[in-house]
């Protein structure tokens, strides 16, 4: 390294970590002369940091956490994290609570990077394909790697990875994660009352946010679907399991709990708990933890096809996760939504049930059948872009007369809704451009 010039009180001269050096040669070009009063070579504890980067709901943040913790174990690198809070704009809206709410405050001293790392909603996941050893040396970032992936890792990531050793090793970082005071007493509270219920099976009935009136404009787009848990085929798989004795815990941040337990009598009822009956008056965060370790300590989690929430439960104690597909066979789930078509839940859960139940019955391409189910969920909520998605089909199908004649019995207001269908509100900055060009 060459300086040129002198006057300098203090240089500070950062190496890449990969830099091998036997010597450091200090030389001026100067006619002045060199004078140190101390030299320092510091070397850096850790040769990178993984820092847990999502921006959405809890359950995402904490799979990304444990996903970061494991990876830094395996390549020797730091682990860190962000935890931005985010508001509550709308009640459907997802909130998520300050740092100094949730971690202490020598973990957060330690491990949080909220204040020095600043990524957006959709920050890169990981794009590395190959062994543990390697994954530092493909840093895309001067630190390291930002971990936003809230999914379970798994070999398409890592050629090297091993899931028992990546369950295993998450249970523990999950145990040595730095609650604050209320956080550890919530945890204890939901160990014990895990074991006075004894075993048990836990439906996280995910619905929540995906069916709300801020989200209903994007019913029908990719990833809406496996989020949801309609509430006709969670009474079967209800049934399912009393029927072979066995206790359920329902879980729903909204009314979906609640509406299937009410479809049972009495006596069945009895071994259906909601979980938020087991808790009086719980501040958000204390709802969130006691839900998410009392669905980890089930015997097991059955959920929509994706539930970072779920995935996170299912990691941090072992439980067994199975999705609605693994659980019941597409055709008992068409004959659940036929079943239970006529009990009332809500509008915005019945027609989300309409958008299943199409989705069902996309791949048989009976547009007749479709149609009438697209007009049914509109029915039930008003929603347009049921009406889009039936207009789509007609035109998809050359069935351009019976659209025409459709299209003219709306009135000025609904045709301006359609319309207002293909561009929704939405935080995701999505509209149906496949369905424009199909116009």
């Amino acid at each position: 390294m060459i300086l040129k010039g002198g006057g300098y009180d203090t240089i500070i001269i950062p190496l890449h970590s990969y830099i091998q050096a036997r010597y450091i040669k200090i030389s001026l070009e100067s006619k002045n002369y060199l004078h140190f009063k101390k030299i320092e070579i510091f070397k850096r504890k850790y040769p990178a940091l993984i820092v847990a980067t999502r921006f959405d709901g809890s359950g995402g943040r904490l799979m990304a956490m444990l996903n970061a913790m494991y990876i830094a174990k395996k390549t020797g690198a730091k682990f860190g994290f962000i935890w931005d809070e985010r508001e509550l704009h709308d009640k459907n809206d997802v909130f998520v609570d300050n740092q100094d709410n949730i971690f202490d405050s020598k973990y957060l001293k330690e491990y949080s990077y909220t204040n020095s790392i600043k990524v957006d909603y959709c920050d890169n996941r990981i794009n590395y394909i190959g062994d543990y050893n390697n994954f530092l040396k493909n840093s895309p970032w001067r630190f390291g790697w930002k971990m936003a992936d809230n999914k379970w890792l798994n070999n398409l990531i890592f050629t090297d990875f091993n899931l028992e050793d990546y369950r295993i090793e998450c249970q523990k970082f999950w145990e040595n994660i730095g609650w604050n005071a209320d956080i550890k007493s919530i945890i204890s509270q939901a160990i014990i009352k895990s074991e006075e219920l004894g075993s048990y099976v836990a439906l996280h009935l995910r619905n929540g946010d995906v069916v709300s009136h801020a989200l209903k404009g994007v019913l029908f787009t990719e990833g809406v679907r496996n989020r949801l848990f309609p509430i006709e085929i969670a009474i079967g798989i209800v049934e399912k399991f009393l029927n072979n004795q066995q206790k359920i815990v329902l879980f729903s941040p909204d009314q979906s709990a609640k509406i299937v337990r009410d479809k049972f009598d009495n006596i069945k009822q009895k071994n259906i708990i909601l979980a938020q009956d087991l808790m009086i008056n719980p501040t958000y965060n204390q709802k969130l933890f006691f839900d998410l370790v009392l669905m980890a300590k089930s015997k097991e989690i059955i959920s929509p096809s994706f539930s970072t929430y779920a995935l996170c439960a299912g990691l941090i104690y072992g439980s067994k996760l199975s999705t609605i597909d693994e659980t019941i066979t597409r055709q008992e789930q068409l004959d659940l939504l036929n079943k239970y078509q006529n009990y009332y839940t809500t509008p915005e859960l019945k027609s989300a049930s309409y958008f299943y139940w199409y989705k069902l019955l996309e791949r048989e391409n009976n547009i007749d059948e479709l149609i009438k189910i697209c007009e049914l969920g509109f029915i039930e909520d008003n929603n347009f872009v049921f009406m889009v998605r039936k207009f789509e089909l007609l035109l998809n199908n050359q069935k351009f007369k019976e659209c025409d004649e459709a299209i003219k019995k709306l009135s000025s207001k609904d045709k301006i809704n359609v319309i207002s269908g293909f561009f929704p509100k939405n935080i995701y900055n999505i509209s149906y451009k496949t369905s424009i060009d199909i116009f």
